[in-house]
């Protein structure tokens, strides 16, 4: 297994999420849930600009922003796995059909992935979703993903 060569931080500047948490900055712009218009490249031109061989080897890609809302966003991290890289991938886990895609990754892409989840306790509460947000990462747990679940100082 290759080490890492570069950490690449990715914000997907998507102005969405959809939670509407009181302390979170993203609410609070002017063009908060608009959706923003479909990007020009695809998801394989994106790949093959992150290509392992064009950045000198494998990286740990970092991808923000409220992620599970990016159409084909499996299929983006999908594509950077299979050329060696490695993905931290920061989401707040509610969106269950995104992370039914990601399960049906084969195990030796998804140890290479790790979910960084935000635990938004009283946004959450408000929508009814704790047992969602649990029943997801409790399917992350027991696959080969790794994750770490970060509780909001706010909270």
């Amino acid at each position: 297994m290759s080490k890492p060569k570069r950490m690449i931080l990715c914000d997907f500047p998507n102005n969405r999420c959809n939670l509407k948490c009181e302390y979170c900055y993203i609410t609070q712009i002017p063009d908060w849930g608009r959706i923003q218009e479909k990007g020009k490249y695809s998801v394989e031109h994106i790949a093959k600009c992150l290509s392992a061989e064009r950045l000198g080897g494998p990286c740990l890609i970092n991808m923000t922003g409220e992620t599970m809302l990016e159409k084909d966003i499996v299929k983006l991290c999908q594509l950077l796995l299979e050329q060696g890289h490695y993905i931290e991938f920061v989401t707040n886990l509610t969106m269950t059909k995104v992370v039914e895609q990601f399960l049906k990754l084969p195990a030796s892409l998804q140890k290479h992935m790790e979910f960084k989840i935000s635990f938004h306790y009283n946004e959450l509460k408000r929508l009814h979703l704790l047992d969602n947000f649990f029943e997801n990462v409790d399917k992350i747990q027991k696959s080969d993903f790794s994750f770490a679940l970060e509780l909001m100082p706010y909270d």
